[in-house]
This record gives structure tokens, sequence and C-alpha cells, in this order.
């Protein structure tokens, strides 16, 4: 009988607490008209493209006006839909309105003037922090691959604030390579500074990245490939280099590829990215949801244009899975035949190339996004 009561109360508990957090995310109809009025606004004050801006808040009007949000009291799933009606006018995929069921205070101070697109990185939360440690600050692998090409797997670019030493060091590690593949394949985004500061070891010049340009406050933030800020060895600006892509590709980690194909610094490899141009900030609507919006415009100094929607188009397309092979055959085949030691003679590298040109024609690719 005492397990009997024991395993009822335990069910009762648990089912108390389900319904708190099913409570927790719920919103009202006079809730879910704040979100949609407010979020509006934001969209009119801030989005890059102001045609687009009114284009998409008078469609969130619109839409709570013919009772489209009426059945929605669920938090998540009404974040959700505002979303999906967002991008339905705009297919911006950095556009997110973002549900949290804790209540979030509204801050304490008033916010720095000036554009979130000019202001250094915003400091980071403890926890976030901390993932970003667990995930070796982006650096997924470094390898040594045949005749001393080297792979340096890039997933995020954290905030230099947390990532500079972890980078700088694996910039240095890498430096001695006869030629470079950046792996950038699963590679989501981050910081345009820790872009930059990643670009300063592949060049023997400053070279000028993309700019951002804000509408809302008609700001411009230059970024700038310097190599005087990239302390150590370098891998230099001379070497072959290689950056592997595939749709998953996305924001900063498409920046670089861009910026470096722009300047004809680097091979692309792979399949086209995803299409995300847009820095973005995070707004405030309520204590319980937030608005993700792209706020302005990158500008590369040479093509005058960017990446949004149309992504960045690789030289050579290939499966994302068999891009690494094929980048380490064209590297193979662009090393300098002076640039080996009397040791490793050069029909040894010509038996290398001719395996890989075996392999890649097989299919029997040995790489993995």
């Amino acid at each position: 009988m005492r397990r009997f009561f024991s395993t009822a109360i335990l069910i009762l508990l648990l089912a108390a607490s389900a319904t708190g957090r099913q409570e927790a995310s719920g919103v009202s109809i006079q809730d879910r008209r704040a979100v949609v009025s407010a979020t509006a606004q934001i969209i009119r004050d801030m989005y890059v493209f102001e045609d687009q801006a009114n284009a998409m808040a008078d469609a969130l009007h619109a839409h709570l006006d013919r009772g489209a949000y009426d059945s929605l009291a669920d938090g998540r799933a009404f974040a959700q839909r505002l979303t999906a009606d967002l991008r339905a006018i705009c297919d911006d995929r950095h556009l997110t309105i973002e549900f949290n069921a804790d209540a979030t205070p509204a801050p304490a101070t008033a916010p720095t003037e000036g554009s979130p697109a000019t202001q250094p990185a915003s400091t980071i939360s403890p926890q976030r922090a901390r993932m970003a440690q667990f995930t070796n600050y982006g650096i997924e692998k470094i390898e040594r691959l045949q005749a001393n090409v080297w792979l340096l797997q890039l997933n995020e670019f954290v905030s230099l604030d947390f990532s500079r030493d972890t980078i700088g060091a694996a910039m240095n590690f890498v430096a001695d390579a006869n030629a470079l593949i950046i792996d950038l394949r699963r590679n989501s985004g981050g910081n345009p500074d820790t872009e930059a500061f990643i670009a300063g070891f592949l060049f023997d010049q400053p070279q000028a990245l993309s700019a951002f340009d804000a509408r809302f406050d008609g700001s411009h933030a230059e970024f700038l490939a310097d190599p005087a800020k990239a302390p150590g060895p370098r891998f230099g600006g001379s070497k072959p280099l290689y950056l592997l892509t595939s749709e998953f590709t996305f924001s900063a980690g498409e920046a670089l590829a861009y910026d470096l194909h722009a300047c004809k610094r680097a091979v692309i490899v792979g399949e086209r990215t995803g299409g995300g141009a847009h820095p973005t900030d995070l707004q405030r609507i309520n204590e319980h949801f937030a608005i993700r919006i792209p706020i302005a415009r990158p500008v590369n100094p040479i093509t005058h244009s960017n990446w949004q929607d149309v992504g960045v188009k690789p030289d050579v397309e290939i499966n994302a899975d068999r891009a690494l092979l094929a980048a380490h055959l064209a590297a193979l085949k662009a090393l300098p035949r002076d640039s080996l030691p009397p040791q490793f003679a050069a029909s040894r590298l010509d038996q290398i190339i001719a395996e890989k040109e075996r392999e890649l024609a097989t299919g029997a690719a040995t790489s993995q996004p």
C-alpha cells in the first residue's frame, strides 16, 4: 500500500510539473496582440530593407485582424507561426521570433547609442561561454594530410573575447603547411570580428572584407583582414588555400568563403552555401518573446554585393561528403615541386595524386562533412 501511495504521489507531481510547463508556455489573446504590435514596430524600425519591413509588418497585422492567431495559445507555436509568416514575405533565414517560458526581465540600463552592427560583440551568457569552451571555440579538427597539406575544421566563429587565443594557436599550428584546407561544411556562422581575425593569418597585406551598412541608423562598419593583428606564424597569402562548403554553411561561415573568393585568395570546393548574409541583433519584445532581426547589409568592396539568398557558388561543385577528397587532390596538384624536401621524391607525389584520382573516380570518398 505504501508503494502504491508513493507511486501515485510521484505521478501527481509529474503531472503538476507538466501542467506548470504548459501554463508557462501559454499566451492570452491580449498577449498575442501586444506581441504582434511590438514585433511589427521593431521590424518597421530596424529590418535591413524598408519596403520588405513594411510588407512584413502589414502582413502580421492582417493575419491578426482576420483571426489567424486566435487558436495559438501556446507560446512556442505562436513564435513559430510568426516566424513562418514573416519568412513568407521575406525569405530571410536569419529572421526568427524566439519564445522563452522563463520570464526575461527588462534591461536595467538604456541601450548603448549607435547601431549594434558597429558595436563591440556583446557579452554572452555564462552558459553560452561554457558551451563555447566545450566545443573548443568552434575548432573541431586539425589534421595533417599527405604531402604536408593541413586540414582545419571550423564549425563556428565564437566571439574573440573568448576564442582569440585558441584560434590564434590553431592558425599558428597550420602556418607551415604546404597547402591549407579550411573545412566550413558544418559552419553555422558567428562573429564577423572572428572571421576577420582568421582571415588575417591568410594574407601578407591588409585586405578589406565585407562591410556592414545598417538602414535604421545609417551606420557603416568596416572589417579588415590585417596580418599585423594575427600574432605568431602565419600561413600567409601565397600558398594554396581551399575552403570546403555545403548547403549547411551559413552566415559568417559564408562570409569567409565569399570574401576570400572575391579577392581570389581561396578556391571554394563543395556545395552552394545557405545564403544568409544579413547580420542580426536580438531585440526584446516582452518578457517571453524576442526577435532576432537582420539589421544590416554586407557590401563586399570588390563585388559591391553579398551572398544573401544566392549563397556562395563553389569553384569546384561536388557533394559535400566528397569535397575534402577533391580539395586534397587539387592541393596536391598545386604544390610547387620545389616546396618538397629532397627526401620526398616528386615521384612519390605523383603516386599520391594517382591514388587520389582513382579514389575520386570510383566514388570511394573518405571524408564526411
